[in-house]
């Protein structure tokens, strides 16, 4: 009796609060998972089915804004690690990296297999389009809108 009265108080349960934190912090962890990669060929190989395709999922499916946060920063800290942004090179483990610190140019990072790399745009396609909802345009668009059709 006592959780359904804070529940009408509050408006959510304890269980159902935590349940919540957990999703977005499942969120975060794969972002995680693709920045700690020990190679940028393994999270190449494994990030389409691993990682992006169900943080697409939940953009897709979740509707509390505390998960869609998590699941928005897992997207660009995956995005980040695939396109080895250095951003998250600093993120990494230095005992990691195979050759003992140095740094890859970037052109050398990306994989050369077509397939790999044509799956990896297809799914970045699929990203951004689960992304667009979430995007304000800011306020003043309409009035530069606005503006310019008076001209």
């Amino acid at each position: 009796r006592a959780g359904s009265i804070a529940q009408s108080l509050f408006g959510k349960s304890t269980a159902v609060q935590q349940a919540e934190t957990l999703r977005a912090m499942l969120a975060l962890s794969l972002g995680y998972c693709a920045v700690y990669a020990p190679s940028p060929e393994a999270l190449q190989a494994q990030v389409c089915e691993q990682i992006l395709g169900p943080l697409e999922a939940s953009l897709a499916q979740e509707r509390t804004v505390l998960v869609l946060r998590g699941v928005v920063e897992a997207v660009r800290l995956a995005s980040d690690a695939v396109r080895s942004a250095p951003e998250t090179a600093a993120l990494r483990d230095p005992f990691l990296s195979a050759r003992g610190g140095e740094e890859e140019p970037v052109e050398t990072v990306l994989s050369q297999d077509p397939a790999l790399r044509a799956a990896i745009g297809l799914q970045r396609d699929a990203l951004v389009k689960a992304l667009l909802p979430f995007i304000e345009p800011p306020a003043d668009a309409e009035q530069d809108e606005q503006r310019l059709s008076t001209f």
